[in-house]
């Protein structure tokens, strides 16, 4: 006996960026300063993560997929 599998793949990058670029503009209305808005943009596009466990630290590696929860 078979068993079909069916698969469906999403791609939210371009719907992130489009949240990502209004929220932005939306604080700045709001008169959140250029520093926070700065730090909140570089902490939305350009992540990078290591891995720890207990003492040992692994290499910085840049994440190429996802959004920040």
């Amino acid at each position: 006996m078979q068993k079909t599998v069916d698969v469906i793949y999403l791609d939210y990058a371009k719907a992130f960026d489009s949240v990502h670029n209004k929220l932005l503009y939306k604080l700045s209305c709001y008169g959140v300063c250029d520093m926070v808005l700065d730090w909140l943009n570089d902490f939305l596009s350009a992540r990078m993560l290591c891995m720890r466990i207990e003492s040992s630290l692994s290499r910085y590696c840049v994440v190429t997929s996802g959004v920040p929860q």
